[in-house]
């Protein structure tokens, strides 16, 4: 959550860096379940998924 924080546009808000739009292809069963874990952490697919990935730098450390 970004409590304290306001979007700005281009300005990061959680990262050293700006997000950038890529689009990808998902089953519906896929994009429904992302849909219910970004649900349950409050946080938006977007940041679901850059969290997920951000995770296997964490792994490699």
């Amino acid at each position: 959550m970004r409590k304290g924080k306001k979007a700005t546009r281009d300005q990061p808000l959680f990262y050293e860096e700006l997000k950038y739009k890529h689009g990808i292809w998902l089953t519906n069963t896929a994009w429904e379940i992302l849909v219910i874990q970004a649900g349950n952490q409050d946080i938006s697919i977007s940041e679901l998924l850059e969290r997920f990935a951000r995770s296997f730098i964490r792994d490699e450390v």
